[in-house]
């Protein structure tokens, strides 16, 4: 089976997007979103493809606390989740 795959360098860190899909699917998941959401979605569609997954690798604690550009676009099927990956501890 073919794969399509995109990279895109976005977002003020020049950070690396990836679009990842089926050859002639519309369906198309992107890879770890930078900030600008708008420009990786224009890319998928101008390849006449439809973002429906996202896949996020890495976020930072600086990011979570600003309001997500991905769920802002409104382009989302659901706004990632922000949780500490460190376990808490309680002193005794």
């Amino acid at each position: 089976m073919a794969l399509y795959v995109r990279q895109l360098k976005l977002g003020p860190m020049e950070n690396f997007v990836y679009l990842v899909g089926a050859e002639g699917a519309r369906e198309t998941a992107i890879v770890d979103p930078a900030w600008d959401v708008e420009a990786a979605q224009a890319a998928a569609e101008a390849d006449g493809r439809s973002l429906t997954h996202a896949l996020v690798i890495s976020i930072t604690s600086t990011a979570c606390r600003r309001r997500s550009p991905w769920a802002a676009s409104g382009s989302s099927p659901t706004a990632p989740t922000c949780r500490s990956s460190r376990p808490s501890y309680s002193a005794k």
